[in-house]
């Protein structure tokens, strides 16, 4: 049941914990922007990459490091074929964002067949080479966005998504919503997750309320991996 006193639903210690939904909006708002890209990969041109081609892209991403939060390449189900790649990136809006990806010298080349930019808040402070991985353990990103009665719905079990969020939060690496350009509205969600398996991960998904809730109208959970960019 939502709190009237906490309509955010957050936990105690959270920044968000206690705001009105109209201090909510403004939060989410005055946050320093993050994209999401999606990038959608020509991948006969990426399986002939050259090693000159790919020593300039790691060149490029290594001396943009310090606004990449997460990179890394999007799987198939058999953790081996890859179908795009996932960047968050800090920038101050989608032109910016934008020109970031077609500065990258596998856009220049055509490795990129297309790409989509998407506003996204950051829930946690860590970033890829702060989070203190699992060995052995898989990695996969889940992409949910929002039905037409995604917002009502959202509320409606917000207290009990940030409770089972308490439970898993060690299984997060990166999670927040997703956002229209202006960070007035909540779209959807994003999340790169930790676990032993797929079937562990399907599992949390199962269990998350704004899952089983019937907040999103489309959900992609993909294998993922940390991307060697900026390793």
């Amino acid at each position: 049941m939502n709190d009237l006193a906490n309509p955010s639903g957050a936990l105690e210690g959270d920044p968000r914990y206690g705001l009105s939904e109209s201090e909510l909006k403004l939060y989410y708002m005055n946050k320093s922007p993050c994209w999401f890209i999606h990038i959608e990969l020509d991948i006969d041109k990426f399986i002939e990459i050259d090693d000159s081609k790919r020593r300039k892209h790691k060149e490029y991403f290594i001396t943009q490091s310090d606004r990449i939060r997460f990179v890394g390449p999007i799987k198939e189900e058999d953790g081996i074929n890859i179908t795009g790649f996932l960047i968050l990136l800090d920038a101050p809006d989608r032109g910016v964002a934008t020109l970031w990806v077609e500065n990258d010298p596998y856009f220049m080349n055509d490795i990129y067949k297309g790409f989509n930019i998407t506003r996204w808040s950051s829930s946690m402070e860590m970033r890829q080479l702060d989070y203190p991985r699992m060995k052995g353990w898989e990695q996969f990103v889940i992409i949910a966005i929002d039905g037409p009665d995604g917002n009502t719905l959202r509320n409606s079990v917000a207290g009990d998504h940030h409770e089972y969020q308490a439970l898993v939060m060690e299984r997060y690496v990166a999670r927040g919503p997703l956002q229209n350009d202006s960070g007035s509205e909540l779209i959807g969600s994003l999340m790169i997750m930790e676990f032993p398996s797929l079937h562990a991960c399907e599992e949390f998904w199962r269990k998350e309320p704004l899952n089983y809730a019937g907040v999103f109208k489309e959900v992609m959970l993909s294998r993922w991996a940390y991307g060697e960019e900026i390793e």
